[in-house]
């Protein structure tokens, strides 16, 4: 194994172990408006996850945990559960 390959691997190790925030909410958000997201998070990067946060925040309105930005950032480079093992 490379030592790139080796990197990675511990780089991905810490956030595999646990289960992914996004995907989780993801799962709790009705059809249309999770459809919404996820085309969000893969097609538009020009949109911050900060920003993403923030207007899922109001969508939602207190009535499901939202993940932090840098659990959305983990998420949109696939360094999460999910995208391991293909949860979504």
């Amino acid at each position: 194994m490379s030592f790139a390959d080796e990197a990675e691997k511990e780089n991905r190790g810490g956030y595999l172990g646990r289960g992914c925030g996004v995907g989780a909410m993801l799962s709790q958000l009705a059809p249309k408006l999770r459809e919404e997201v996820e085309t969000v998070l893969a097609d538009r990067p020009d949109i911050t996850t900060t920003a993403i946060r923030r207007a899922l925040l109001k969508q939602v309105n207190g009535t499901l945990r939202v993940p932090s930005a840098y659990t959305f950032q983990r998420h949109r480079r696939q360094m999460c559960r999910c995208t391991e093992k293909g949860d979504e």
